[in-house]
């Protein structure tokens, strides 16, 4: 019996199995595309993950550097409390030997050995306030301060050894409300030790010329503070500050006034700002500037 075949169904057979056929490569193209997609997806964030553990373990360093710079430097700061503290009982011997010589000598004994003992009692306190700040320079607490109201309570706070030392303050820009996000505590303390160096410095100026000056002035992102006197300036202790800013790892020289501009510089760091000293070009004598991001 003869076989007939249809040519129309074979072709309609065809055409339905290349239909299926692109139909199966859509679908797997689209399955693949899904798929690229999403490995794209877990590649960004796996990427996004990476760079913030990197940061995160880039802090945690310079954290921890932190933390062993402030160790280094508080047996540097113990040592040097030391000092006035053998002074103190060297002093305290001398007295009590002195005590039982005769009373003409004793009057003007007596003087140079209170002098002497008050000195070293000031010096021990200063070096104490100071590495109490710094200890505490090391736990930011940030919230939204008003610098001005920080520095007028600073000039309050140091009304009375400013007079005492024949200091003319002059002050502008304090009237004005200027909010920084900021510690207060530690802005607080920074600025104290700011004052105590200027005055520091004014102590060597004559008595009738002592001249300070603190302006305070917003920027568009900042608030600048600048503090000036008319105290002497050596020439080398600019070279001093900008080797001690280029090389801000190492510990800083023994002695208050290096430990002192050591919290400050912290401070300022920790707020994210700058800070420089320099020659003031008005007054001749201390410059120091700080920019607070606010």
């Amino acid at each position: 019996m003869p076989m007939f075949s249809d040519p129309i169904g074979i072709a309609l057979g065809g055409l339905l199995v290349m239909a299926l056929l692109v139909a199966a490569g859509v679908l797997l193209e689209r399955r693949q595309r899904v798929k690229w997609h999403h490995c794209r997806q877990v590649l960004r964030q796996t990427q996004a993950d990476l760079a913030a553990a990197q940061s995160t373990l880039s802090q945690q360093r310079g954290r921890l550097n932190e933390l062993q710079h402030t160790s280094q430097l508080a047996v540097s700061v113990a040592h040097e409390i030391n000092q006035p503290l053998s002074a103190l009982r060297l002093l305290a011997q001398q007295s009590q030997t002195q005590v039982t010589a005769g009373p003409a000598s004793q009057d003007a004994a007596h003087t140079g050995l209170m002098g002497r003992l008050e000195h070293e009692i000031d010096h021990l306190v200063s070096m104490t306030e100071a590495l109490h700040l710094l200890l505490r320079s090391q736990e930011t607490r940030i919230e939204s301060v008003n610098l001005a109201r920080v520095v007028q309570a600073v000039l309050l706070y140091h009304k009375r050894p400013l007079k005492l030392a024949g200091v003319r303050l002059s002050s502008w820009g304090l009237e004005q409300p200027l909010a920084i996000d900021g510690d207060p505590q530690q802005l607080q303390g920074a600025l104290t030790l700011l004052l105590r160096r200027a005055l520091a410095s004014l102590a060597k100026a004559p008595p009738t010329n002592r001249l300070l000056t603190i302006h305070l002035a917003p920027t568009s992102s900042a608030v600048e503070l600048v503090i000036s006197d008319n105290g002497p300036w050596q020439e080398e202790a600019e070279a001093e500050t900008a080797e001690a800013e280029s090389a801000e790892a190492e510990m800083p020289a023994a002695g208050s006034e290096a430990l002192d501009l050591h919290v400050v510089r912290i401070t300022v760091s920790n707020h994210g700002g700058q800070f420089s000293l320099g020659r003031c070009p008005e007054l001749g004598g201390r410059q120091v500037r700080l920019l607070l991001p606010r």
